[in-house]
């Protein structure tokens, strides 16, 4: 395996059982059912046992070892025993030797005593150098010859630093092993049974051993089939075609397991294995009467049947109900059914059965032809499945509906096929549904259909491919859309959205504009919404404010069951509008309450979209944990999706973790969005992600890296200026780039455009902003008092926002201020603001940041004799820095920083910048916050 996940708990109990070991023997065994990873879980035990440079000696021996006397034993000394063997005593030596195959027995059997007195010597041979872990994989398969040996060693151990290590399956008797665990001290053997792994790590599992993406449909299924063993959902998935879950009832039983699942099964007598299978078409544990019921047999008899199988550890028999051990026998069950049987369960359940799709479905699965008035029952629960918010069982159902359609009705065949793939692009299964409606282009469907068609594939490459593809194919289906008003409306509402993620305003406003005009007079109230939810983000965008009756009506009609790309739906964008108006907590919950209600129904497509802006809401409250499982979400989904999807997520993934002072994830997830930005036309996510870049290199004094960052985004503001100060988040940072830089005037015009946007739109968090830009650029011109009230005039503004981290951001500039201005208590007080709030939220680097100025109040030293501020000095200037640079950025005079420099070159004995360069080159020159 690539790689190892979950686990912990047991990963956790070998490295204590390690540190345990100097202090004399103990055990340590992995117990459980075949396939739940015990072997894994041994292999990477002894991998960070070999790291602590502990002594590993190891056998994997097997059921067709298990009667070749002494094989473990071999394994397990055979590595060691070039060095050892020799020394020992003669006795022991030749016992040893045979053993091992290196001697002829000359007809006699090796001594038990003296292979036991030779093994200990072994072992205490290799204690003397480092503690000795012993490991043996499968205890049940241990020779019997090999276990009187280690369990005579056992006896005498003493005090060594030995410990046995050692997994063992659960079910199939204990073998010879235990004779070793009456030998140990009390209290010196632990046993953990491993349990099923969660269901947020098996899809981990299946990704590293087979590299491969699954559906969230099709990893549900394995999930639950696998029921938590590792071994198992990665067998299921190795057999699953790329159709797999297209329309079957089960999924097949893989090669590898039908031997472990299928011989308890065949063990039964004929009609106990028949009276299972009732149990196994059906989704929920039945009741026996129920079984009976499929079985056209009384409850009695039934239950004495099923009794029998519960004997066997196949089924659970309660006082009402019957459960299967575990999932794969079901599937085991199903499969090993001949065809007709199966129908004929199926048709008997669907008589009394009174859920309307559990019926529909049983009748599918035992019609034998196409069947219209089936087809017709089949379409009526697949909408009251996703009515109810069960995505994936619509799906199902309408799979079925287009299985059992006849051929020569073909207008009702490409609806379905439409409804198909329309309902599979949801749940995430992109790559079908796009197959299924070229499938369906083929046949040259009618203009409402073949329009709608299209609606759907550029849909699909909005999510998949690039937004130009999807504009492309938006526009060819209004070619084809005649005059439906509905139809249109829905393309124009597509079109809107590929405009306003592309960066196009002016397009996107035109198509808003468009969609509502149509959807007004339609009597669609779902569409409506939408409508006026792309009409209002329009508005906002374009600097005409927040139209919130447009808003508020556009959540009372939006319809929560209805079809729709996610950046369309009213929820979202309220959401999102509310993240711009910096009402944080609101748009958290109406983002949260989308992202559950997509969750519920399984609508996989949709669920990056909550989740990134979720990432980036929580980041701005100061909720770093929060915003880095939301992002984490967000990418996890949107790899199984597309790269757009991926773009978005990414780029708001980089935001998180730039606060959070993680570099290395932020520039990677940055630069993989800013290309992924330029090859699939969704530029504004490149405008979060040059804005993320810039964040981090502000945490880490880095002025230059956040001017270039930003550049070509802070060219455009200058350009067209400040429309509306949600398309310029990145603004701040580019300003206290330029101030950092000594570009004094560029930023003076950027604060003033920012200052007056934020002004005339009443936005809070960039009035808080321009403030902070404002107080850095009267320090960096010298007017102290200025840049005081500046500063106190931000800290009013953000004290009343819900941006922890932009207030705790102001707090730091005011400090510094404060320090400059040689009030030093003021300005301890201000910046042990900002770090309490920095460490609560875990922002790494800005924290680090702040305890580095809080260190300049205190001028403490360090141990080369530098001052923080001679060494804050040294190394800005070793960076490349002008002495005008290094002092915009760090709050001095350019005379202070001369001052400075002269200073540290005295100390370290060096006259020039080339020296000082050399000089601090190593990280122990370096500031904390520049590491």
């Amino acid at each position: 395996m690539p790689g190892f996940v979950g686990r912990d708990e047991e990963l956790e109990a070998a490295a204590e059982f390690f540190d345990r070991l100097p202090g004399g023997p103990a055990a340590l065994v992995f117990a459980g059912e075949p396939g739940i990873g015990k072997t894994a879980l041994w292999k990477e035990s002894l991998r960070r046992a070999r790291e602590r440079s502990l002594v590993v000696l190891a056998a994997q021996p097997s059921e067709t070892e298990s009667k070749l006397a002494f094989a473990a034993l071999s394994d397990l000394l055979e590595q060691v025993a070039d060095d050892i063997v020799p020394k020992l005593p003669e006795p022991q030596r030749r016992a040893l030797a045979v053993v091992l195959l290196r001697e002829d027995p000359a007809g006699r059997r090796p001594d038990q005593r003296a292979l036991g007195t030779a093994t200990i010597a072994v072992l205490t041979a290799l204690a003397q150098t480092a503690p000795v872990v012993v490991a043996v994989d499968d205890l049940q398969w241990l020779d019997r010859a090999s276990a009187r040996v280690l369990s005579f060693a056992v006896r005498r151990l003493g005090r060594l630093p030995v410990g046995l290590l050692a997994c063992e399956r659960t079910g199939l008797g204990q073998g010879p092993w235990p004779q070793v665990e009456p030998e140990l001290p009390e209290g010196q053997l632990r046993r953990l049974v491993l349990g099923p792994l969660g269901d947020t790590v098996l899809p981990q599992v299946v990704q590293m051993r087979l590299g491969r993406t699954l559906s969230r449909r099709d990893l549900g299924r394995i999930r639950h089939l696998a029921g938590g063993n590792p071994l198992f959902a990665v067998e299921i998935a190795r057999s699953l075609p790329d159709d797999s879950a297209r329309g079957l009832a089960v999924l097949p039983v893989p090669e590898k397991l039908r031997g472990l699942l299928g011989a308890p099964i065949a063990a039964l007598p004929e009609r106990a294995r028949q009276a299972l299978l009732p149990a196994a078409m059906l989704r929920h544990p039945p009741s026996v009467e129920l079984v009976a019921a499929g079985l056209g047999r009384t409850a009695a008899g039934s239950r004495q049947l099923l009794q029998q199988a519960a004997a066997a550890g196949i089924v659970e028999l309660g006082a009402s109900r019957v459960r299967f051990t575990h999932p794969l026998f079901a599937v085991a069950v199903y499969s090993s059914a001949c065809p007709r049987d199966r129908r004929r369960v199926h048709r008997r359940l669907a008589a009394v059965l009174d859920d309307t799709e559990d019926r529909a479905w049983h009748l599918a699965l035992a019609a034998e032809r196409p069947d219209t008035a089936l087809t017709r029952a089949l379409d009526a629960a697949a909408q009251h499945a996703y009515a109810r918010g069960a995505a994936e069982r619509a799906v199902e159902l309408t799979e079925q509906a287009l299985r059992l359609t006849p051929a020569a009705r073909a207008a009702e065949l490409q609806r379905r096929m439409l409804r198909v793939a329309e309902y599979r692009f949801h749940v995430g299964e992109l790559q079908s549904a796009r197959e299924l409606i070229a499938a369906l282009l083929e046949l040259s469907p009618a203009a409402r259909v073949h329009a709608d068609a299209l609606r759907v594939l550029g849909e699909i490459a909005c999510y998949e491919r690039s937004l130009p593809d999807g504009a492309d194919l938006f526009r060819q289906a209004l070619e084809h859309a005649g005059h439906d008003p509905a139809l249109t409306s829905a393309l124009e509402l597509d079109l809107t959205c590929a405009a306003r993620a592309a960066g196009d305003w002016t397009g996107a406003e035109w198509h808003a504009h468009r969609a509502l005009t149509l959807a007004e007079p339609s009597g669609d109230g779902g569409r409506l919404a939408e409508a006026l939810a792309e009409s209002a983000i329009m508005d906002y965008l374009q600097g005409r404010g927040l139209s919130a009756a447009r808003l508020n009506r556009a959540l009372e009609l939006e319809d929560g069951k209805r079809q729709t790309p996610a950046e369309s739906r009213p929820s979202l964008i309220a959401g999102q509008l509310m993240l711009y108006e910096g009402q944080l907590e609101l748009a958290c919950l109406l983002l949260g309450q989308l992202r559950q209600r997509i969750l519920d129904c399984g609508e996989e497509s949709d669920l990056p979209y909550p989740s990134a802006s979720l990432a980036w809401a929580e980041c701005w409250r100061g909720h770093l944990g929060r915003a880095a499982f939301y992002a984490d979400e967000a990418l996890e989904t949107a790899s199984r999706i597309g790269d757009p999807a991926r773009c978005r997520a990414l780029a708001c993934a980089a935001i998180s973790s730039a606060y959070a002072g993680d570099a290395e994830a932020t520039r990677r997830r940055a630069s993989e969005a800013l290309a992924l930005g330029a090859a699939t036309g969704c530029q504004i996510t490149s405008t979060w992600a040059r804005w993320a870049l810039a964040v981090l290199a502000h945490s880490l004094r880095r002025p230059a890296a956040a001017e270039l960052a930003l550049a070509p985004l802070t060219a455009q503001v200058e350009r067209e200026g400040v429309t509306e100060p949600a398309r310029a988040v990145f603004l701040a940072e580019a300003i206290e780039a330029l101030v950092a830089l000594g570009q004094l005037d560029r930023a003076q015009r950027l604060t003033a455009m920012l200052e007056q946007a934020a002004m005339r739109l009443h936005r809070g968090w960039a009035l808080a902003q321009a403030g902070r830009c404002r107080a850095l650029l009267l320090a960096a011109r010298g007017d102290l008092v200025g840049a005081s009230r500046a500063a106190s005039a931000a800290l009013r503004h953000a004290g009343r926002l819900e941006l922890r981290l932009e207030l705790a951001r102001t707090l730091l500039i005011a400090g510094e201020i404060e320090r400059r201005s040689k009030r030093k208590r003021s300005a301890r007080e201000l910046l042990e603001d900002a770090r309490q709030i920095f460490e609560e939220a875990g922002a790494r680097m800005w924290a680090q940041r702040t305890r580095a100025e809080l260190d300049r109040v205190t001028a403490r030293r360090t141990g080369s004799q530098l001052t923080d501020s001679e060494k804050h000095v040294a190394y800005l200037a070793a960076s490349g820095l002008t002495n005008r640079q290094v002092a915009a950025q760090l709050f001095m005079s350019p005379k202070t920083v001369e001052a400075n420099l002269a200073r540290a070159y005295r100390k370290l004995g060096i006259h020039s910048r080339a020296e000082l360069g050399a000089r601090l080159g190593g990280t122990e020159w370096q500031p904390a916050q520049g590491r």
